[in-house]
């Protein structure tokens, strides 16, 4: 986040920001099939139990996360109000965000 850089999906699932990553979007499709068959071959009220399972486990952190939300927001605001800050990200919106020689 400090850097800026974009990474790949394959970084994302060293990170362990995610699960695992795909090639390409035909791949996805292909994923993304399969799941849905395989969710739709299962006991409907099995599926219930555990979406009711789920949404009652993450209601008490919910609002813990809503309130690190708006702690972040309200950081990101500040930091930007920085006149610095703000004059090198509004550089880097107008003539993209890395230049060649940064990549």
């Amino acid at each position: 986040m400090l850097s800026g850089r974009d990474f790949s999906g394959q970084e994302a699932a060293n990170y362990g920001l995610v699960n695992h990553s795909l090639e390409d979007i035909e791949t996805l499709n292909g994923y993304v099939q399969d799941l849905a068959g395989r969710i739709a071959c299962n006991n409907i009220a099995a599926i219930q139990a555990v979406k009711a399972t789920l949404k009652k486990s993450t209601e008490g952190f919910t609002a813990g996360v809503m309130a690190g939300l708006a702690q972040e927001n309200a950081s990101m605001v500040a930091c930007i109000s920085d006149p610095a800050v703000f004059e090198s990200l509004q550089w880097k919106t107008m003539y993209g965000f890395w230049l060649p020689w940064q990549r």
